[in-house]
C-alpha cells in the first residue's frame, strides 16, 4: 500500500469511543472459549451446512440470552469456518460497540488487512471525503459493497454477533444492507 493507501486504512481501525483501547479482537476475545463437546450440535444442522455449502447469503442463529450464541460466533471464527474464505466478524455491544458505522469500520479494517489491494474501493471516498469517511454510514456500507464485490476478492463471510446490541434506531438499516 501507498502512505495514503495505509492512512486510509488505518482510519478504519477504532477503538473504543470511551477512550479506552479496546479493540474489535479486545471485544471476541472477551467471550468465552467454548467446552468440550459444546457447538458440535450447530455444526450438524442441516441449514447449517447448506449455508457453508452455498455461494452466498445470510444466515441468522437466534436463541434466548444465556444460550452461548456469542461462544459459538467466536468458536466459528477463531477455530471452525473455512479458512478459503476471507472471515471479518464485529461483536456489538450495548452503548459501547454498538453503531453500525463502527461495525463497517472494522469489517472494512480485516478485509483491506488480509486482502490489501481491496483498498481501492475506499480511494474515492477518502479523497472525498479524508478521515470523515468513517463518520458517514452510508460511504462506509458503498465501499463495503464495492470491495467484497471485486471479482477478486474471493468468498469472505461476515461474521455478525449480538445484533440485539445494535442501536435500536440504526438496526433496521443494518438488517436492510445485509439482506441486500
Amino acid at each position: 500500500m501507498s502512505d495514503k493507501e495505509e492512512k486510509c486504512h488505518q482510519l478504519f481501525r477504532l477503538t473504543s469511543d470511551s477512550g479506552g483501547d479496546a479493540t474489535y479482537e479486545w471485544y471476541k476475545n472477551r467471550v468465552e472459549e467454548r467446552v468440550d463437546n459444546t457447538c458440535i450440535w450447530f455444526l450438524e444442522q442441516k441449514k447449517f451446512q447448506e449455508w457453508l455449502q452455498a455461494d452466498s447469503g445470510p444466515l441468522l442463529v437466534s436463541a434466548d440470552p444465556g444460550c452461548g450464541k456469542s461462544v459459538l460466533a467466536r468458536y466459528l471464527i477463531d477455530s471452525y469456518l473455512p479458512r478459503s474464505a476471507t472471515i471479518c466478524y464485529f461483536f456489538f455491544k450495548d452503548k459501547v460497540q454498538d453503531k453500525v458505522r463502527q461495525a463497517l469500520c472494522v469489517l472494512i479494517h480485516q478485509l483491506f488487512s488480509q486482502k490489501p489491494y481491496l483498498i481501492k474501493h475506499a480511494m474515492p471516498e477518502y479523497n472525498k471525503d479524508g478521515e470523515g469517511l468513517i463518520n458517514s454510514t452510508e460511504s462506509l456500507w458503498k465501499v463495503l459493497r464495492n470491495a467484497i464485490g471485486d471479482p477478486q476478492s474471493g468468498p469472505i463471510t461476515i461474521v455478525l454477533d449480538a445484533l440485539d446490541e445494535c442501536s435500536e434506531l440504526e438496526l433496521p438499516d443494518l438488517t436492510q444492507n445485509v439482506e441486500s
